[in-house]
């Protein structure tokens, strides 16, 4: 699995970077339900896990015969790289507005009142149907797919990834369960540049996903 690490991260640190399920995760951990944060952050994972893996099945598809990744996989990689470069604009016509949002979502509010089998659906919701969330996971399979590995490395490269994936959504539950007085006073503010931010955020990280994708798919399609 040793050789395909370096090509997981990018994709895996993307989806770590996402500011939302952050946001979300803290909110619970800061308004007394700690349980459900956990519970999102499994329903995060699986989403995570579940995606990449469904690739990894549908491995036909995606792998070449001969080896290496097949004109299906190239021609994905230059769809989610334009897409990327998309949400790239969209994310720089945004982050100028007259005054910069720092209140929460309307779904967000909502997890004050959310139980535990609701923020396991939450998180599922923010790491499959999400577009760049779902995009990622995909090439994540693919890259593992292609790699010609046997089941139980696929299995393990499929877990590195949302594991990494996932770090920076377990981190402020880490930081609570660990150090509660201290992640109660700095997590609010931690929140609020996270929502302050995200379109900020969300340029720079599409922006060098889309390159990324446009370029790999390229290679591939010319290979």
């Amino acid at each position: 699995m040793e050789q395909i690490i370096g090509e997981l991260l990018p994709h895996a640190v993307g989806v770590a970077l996402s500011p939302f399920p952050i946001v979300a995760v803290i909110l619970l951990v800061t308004t007394g339900k700690s349980s459900n944060s956990l519970m999102f952050l499994l329903g995060w994972f699986a989403g995570l896990f579940g995606v990449a893996f469904g690739v990894v099945a549908l491995e036909g598809v995606f792998a070449d015969p001969e080896g290496g990744a097949s004109t299906t996989s190239g021609v994905i990689e230059l769809v989610l790289g334009l897409m990327f470069l998309v949400f790239a604009v969209y994310s720089w016509r945004s982050q100028f507005p007259k005054v910069k949002k720092t209140t929460l979502p309307g779904w967000m509010k909502a997890l004050n009142n959310s139980t535990p089998l609701t923020s396991l659906g939450l998180g599922l919701l923010l790491a499959i149907p999400n577009p760049p969330n779902f995009a990622l996971s995909v090439t994540a399979g693919i890259i593992i797919v292609s790699a010609g590995f046997s089941t139980r490395e696929q299995l393990r490269a499929i877990g590195f990834y949302a594991v990494i994936g996932s770090i920076l959504v377990a981190l402020p539950i880490i930081l609570y369960f660990g150090f509660r007085s201290r992640a109660e006073a700095i997590l609010p503010d931690i929140r609020a540049w996270l929502i302050q931010e995200n379109a900020t955020i969300m340029l720079v990280v599409c922006s060098i996903l889309g390159a990324k994708f446009l370029g790999d798919g390229i290679q591939i399609l010319t290979g």
